[in-house]
């Protein structure tokens, strides 16, 4: 590590003792609020490093200076690492990576705290850290890319981790390929929301280049996608959930994508690393959450009563290639009983969701039944993420009018105990209602 650290401050000679000053007199500063794909949590692998094939992300930037769907060989950023790598005592104010973050960091409160000549300390830390094989305490992080439709890629996160390897002359990079719905939702979610929109073209042109290339789409899906169109699956809407594969982005979901995402946000949370996972989604529909952990490399099933969907759902897996276990049929105790479907002798499930499901129960079987059902899947699981709708929908809970929280957790608490269970956060599927998700532990 010595050996390092002296090759290190021999060949930059101001750059580390730069950055570690600058950092000790910035004030910790939050960070700022945008698209975080690194929650994402997928799993990493070597990719070919071609810096003319991958772009610049989205950066949400109100004016003309955007650097979206800039080519990585064209970005201040592959300069700035090269020259860092060329020039010794280079003055980073005479830089175009220094006038770009002098611009991208001016527009928020973190960016004033930090500054250029902090990120441009830092950049160059990181390009010598890299050359040096040295790679802490610098963290890296994972570089994380979208596929477009036209077979590149964009950088959605680590852009200068990418462009100090391209600069160094690597050949492939340990990255992560995000799938493109996640990608399109997120950063859908957030374009759609910045006025006015004709600052945002390249934005909004690099957002509809998401997915995967025409020529990759499988026919039999788009067949799919064509006959759940011609016959939708519910009232309002193609689908319930949006179906999470390119072919069929085009169908219109019942339910807000927006809670869609941020359920599987929470479930991403509480699972940490989802390979070898065990999960099981109860009133999966066409299986949206089977298929995004199973997609993770999660041993992933799911239940619902609707024999039509468990049949499609079956025939996406099929098409797709992403295993995936789906049964039909009515939800009960007994399934979670030794001689059950989801009982012994399976191991025990690992987290168990139930969205939107148990007030159906409740309905048909009263109170006492669904207390009884929870405690049944408690006993199988080492985690479960509910909620129920209380005081909208049909059919839902009742309660006084702003105790919708407190009706739920005592429903919850009485099958799970009050030191196992907490409040995760609030979806609101159908906008005009909120409803609370609660995760309670189960069994050890």
């Amino acid at each position: 590590m010595d050996h390092h650290l002296t090759r290190l401050s021999a060949a930059g000679s101001r750059v580390r003792t730069a950055w570690h000053a600058l950092a000790a007199q910035t004030p910790a500063v939050p960070r700022p609020v945008g698209l975080d794909f690194q929650r994402l949590r997928l799993p990493a692998a070597d990719m070919p490093l071609d810096p003319e094939r991958l772009l610049l992300p989205p950066d949400l930037l109100r004016d003309s200076r955007s650097f979206a769907g800039v080519t990585l060989a064209a970005s201040p950023h592959l300069d700035f690492a090269r020259r860092v790598l060329a020039e010794p005592d280079l003055d980073h104010a005479r830089t175009d990576y220094h006038r770009a973050a002098e611009h991208l960091t001016g527009r928020s409160d973190a960016g004033r705290a930090w500054g250029p000549d902090q990120d441009c300390a830092e950049f160059a830390y990181l390009v010598k850290c890299l050359e040096q094989g040295w790679c802490e305490p610098c963290t890296r992080g994972p570089v994380v890319l979208a596929e477009l439709r036209d077979g590149r890629h964009a950088i959605l996160a680590g852009a200068r981790v990418a462009a100090a390897a391209a600069a160094l002359g690597r050949r492939s990079w340990e990255v992560q390929v995000a799938p493109e719905n996640e990608v399109r939702a997120g950063v859908r979610q957030h374009l759609d929301q910045l006025q006015p929109r004709q600052f945002f073209r390249r934005n909004f042109a690099l957002a509809d280049a998401l997915g995967c290339p025409p020529s990759r789409l499988h026919p039999a899906a788009m067949q799919m996608a064509r006959e759940i169109a011609a016959a939708p699956l519910v009232n309002h809407g193609d689908v319930y959930q949006p179906i999470p594969f390119p072919e069929f982005a085009g169908l219109a979901s019942q339910a807000d994508d927006r809670a869609t995402y941020q359920r599987l946000g929470m479930i991403l949370d509480q699972c940490g690393e989802p390979r070898g996972l065990r999960y099981l989604d109860l009133g999966c529909n066409l299986g949206f959450y089977v298929f995004s952990l199973a997609r993770r490399g999660a041993l992933a099933a799911g239940l619902d009563l609707d024999a039509r969907f468990i049949d499609l759902a079956r025939r996406v897996a099929a098409i797709e290639g992403v295993p995936g276990e789906f049964v039909a049929g009515r939800l009960s105790p007994e399934l979670f009983a030794p001689g059950g479907i989801f009982g012994a002798p399976r191991p025990v499930w690992d987290l168990v969701t139930c969205f939107s499901t148990l007030q159906w129960v409740v309905a048909e079987h009263g109170e006492d039944y669904a207390v009884a059902l929870l405690k049944a899947m408690r006993a199988r699981c080492r985690a479960l993420l509910l909620d129920v709708p209380v005081n909208c929908g049909n059919p839902r809970l009742s309660a006084a009018p702003g105790l919708e929280i407190y009706r739920l957790a005592d429903l919850i608490r009485s099958a799970c105990g009050d030191a196992r269970c907490k409040y995760v956060g609030t979806v609101a599927p159908y906008r005009v209602d909120r409803r609370h998700v609660f995760l309670c532990g189960g069994s050890d």
